[in-house]
């Protein structure tokens, strides 16, 4: 599996992560929270699902990504926000170079 496990606390507020409002007390909210954050720092996120689980603070990433930078981009970003315990990436997939 590959799973990143994240050990920062000092990272951005999930919910504040979307100043629209997403609801940051649901997974569903979160997940909306961490699209968001991700799409304002320029990252591609357009065919990926991400999914978050309150319980355990692990991020699910699936779908695809053009290239294996944004890839890593992505993950570094959302590995980044504060109660991001974990990121796995096992159905993320590089379709370009």
């Amino acid at each position: 599996m590959s799973s990143f496990n994240v050990t920062n606390d000092d990272g951005k507020r999930v919910d504040s992560a979307n100043p629209k409002g997403a609801q940051a007390d649901s997974n569903a909210g979160v997940a909306r929270a961490l699209r968001f954050h991700a799409a304002s720092q320029q990252i591609d996120v357009s065919d990926v699902e991400i999914t978050f689980d309150g319980t355990t603070g692990i991020v699910t990433l699936s779908g695809s990504v053009p290239y294996a930078s944004t890839k890593n981009n992505l993950i570094s970003a959302i590995g980044n926000v504060a109660g991001v315990a974990a990121i796995d990436s096992d159905n993320l997939d590089v379709s370009g170079p």
